[in-house]
């Protein structure tokens, strides 16, 4: 998987240095962005209430934050190729369901265990940004990320568990987002990513809110 990954960045980095070349329009830009983050992973209970070494589990996002670089590169008058490098900070709380039964009980003993995730990951969108209007811009594109620290508290005492997981640390998203600018130098973003590679038993739901600078 990480080969397969390294390969298409290499790729994607190879067609941006080409588009670069071919275009005069307008020079690269360079700037520094942060913002919120909202997190959770979507997950398939009924598919895991069906194996019985599989507890259902329900996540719900908390904020986070982000922080991170970016370049725009022109391709055409209205297309820039936007290649960036961010630092996501992410939290969220995971309920294991168990003590369910798939008979037709009345009432069903349902038993929770609550923790509170938070995920340190560097991520890489790579995106292209479309100007639909003067200050309005359509963004969209894939965004590889890599987790370098998962933290996993137990609510309901002070166990903490620190892991990395080898299976869970890889992140492909979808991400489609609008930009506005303010100013010059000052614009303001809000994002959606869809994860594609299943961790933590589900797919990431990210949503993002900040503000970039051009320098």
């Amino acid at each position: 998987m990480k080969r397969k990954l390294f390969t298409i960045l290499c790729i994607l980095s190879n067609i941006s240095i080409c588009f670069a070349q071919d275009t005069n329009t307008k020079p690269i830009q360079f700037g520094l962005k942060a913002g919120v983050n909202f997190a959770a992973f979507q997950v398939d209970n009924y598919a895991r209430f069906e194996d019985e070494y599989l507890l259902p589990v329900n996540y719900t996002g908390k904020l986070g934050f982000y922080a991170g670089i970016f370049a725009t590169i022109p391709i055409a008058e209205a297309i820039h190729f936007q290649p960036e490098l961010v630092y996501s900070y992410r939290t969220m709380e995971a309920d294991y369901i168990y003590g369910l039964s798939n008979t037709l009980e009345a009432s069903p003993t349902i038993y929770k265990n609550n923790y509170e995730i938070t995920q340190q990951l560097i991520t890489l969108p790579l995106l292209i940004t479309y100007t639909m209007a003067p200050k309005l811009h359509l963004e969209a594109g894939p965004q590889f990320g890599y987790v370098i620290a998962n933290q996993q508290n137990f609510k309901s005492g002070d166990a903490s568990v620190n892991f990395v997981e080898e299976d869970d640390n890889v992140e492909l998203s979808g991400i489609i987002g609008l930009s506005y600018d303010i100013s010059k130098k000052i614009a303001v973003g809000a994002r959606f990513g869809y994860g594609f590679v299943e961790r933590n038993s589900g797919f990431s739901n990210t949503y993002q809110l900040g503000i970039h600078y051009k320098l």
